[in-house]
């Protein structure tokens, strides 16, 4: 099932992320490492381990260590989109289509996603300017909730952990197919 928990431009980000990932302890069998790849911003996945279950763990960086990703989902042509990006020089440290993910939003930017066979509700870091992408996949499969405050964002994976853990704005559902 999976879930991630994402605060963006948060005051208490790597206060928070923790708080949200223990209301999605239910979504998977492993809780990754929640990282501050910059200050007031705060990442973490609740996963549940299928593919390259050792290696495999989120957020995944891009070959290039400049994008982060925290993915829920799963895409089904990752193997094609590997070779793809392989046959471009990218390297790959796992086996996971998260990383697949990470290097090929890294590689062919928001196109990548017209490239995505698959269910999913992500969101991307990078890491240098602090920009982000959220997405959810065209059916809408995998959720994705947010709370927007007046300098940053909060996503999880189900609403009730974003209760609890704030009292600040109106909890969203990102849309099917949105970026």
């Amino acid at each position: 099932m999976c879930g991630i928990a994402v605060a963006i431009d948060w005051d208490g980000a790597e206060h928070i992320v923790p708080q949200l990932m223990n209301g999605i302890l239910h979504r998977g069998d492993v809780s990754d490492r929640v990282v501050s790849p910059r200050p007031r911003t705060a990442m973490g996945t609740r996963r549940l381990r299928i593919v390259d279950m050792d290696r495999a763990v989120q957020p995944v960086a891009s070959f290039d260590g400049k994008l982060l990703v925290s993915f829920n989902g799963e895409i089904y042509n990752h193997q094609e989109l590997r070779r793809e990006l392989e046959a471009q020089g990218v390297p790959f440290r796992t086996d996971s289509d998260t990383e697949v993910l990470a290097n090929a939003l890294q590689v062919w930017g928001i196109k990548a996603l017209t490239l995505l066979n698959g269910m999913f509700a992500f969101v991307a870091l990078d890491v240098p300017t602090g920009e982000f992408l959220a997405a959810r996949d065209p059916f809408g499969v995998k959720p994705l909730y947010v709370i927007q405050s007046d300098s940053g964002y909060l996503f999880c994976s189900e609403i009730k952990p974003l209760l609890s853990a704030t009292q600040t704005g109106d909890v969203l559902l990102i849309p099917p197919g949105y970026v």
